[in-house]
């Protein structure tokens, strides 16, 4: 799995309840906000639920921190 994820290599457990902490907050903001933005798009609220993830991964991928 490491050279899928090099980061993973120096991860510590002690970070994990924070990380998921600021998975829960973006989760909370992305939500309303994919649905706020399809809906003014014109386009099915669950558009913008299937689209957010695909832009946080790309983001992760390619993205600068």
């Amino acid at each position: 799995m490491h050279w899928l994820f090099p980061s993973l290599r120096g991860y510590r457990w002690q970070w994990l309840g924070r990380d998921a902490s600021a998975a829960m907050t973006v989760w909370a903001v992305l939500v309303p906000e994919a649905l706020a933005y399809a809906t003014i798009a014109g386009v099915s609220p669950v558009v913008g639920l299937y689209a957010a993830p695909a832009a946080l991964i790309l983001y992760a991928a390619f993205g600068s921190s």
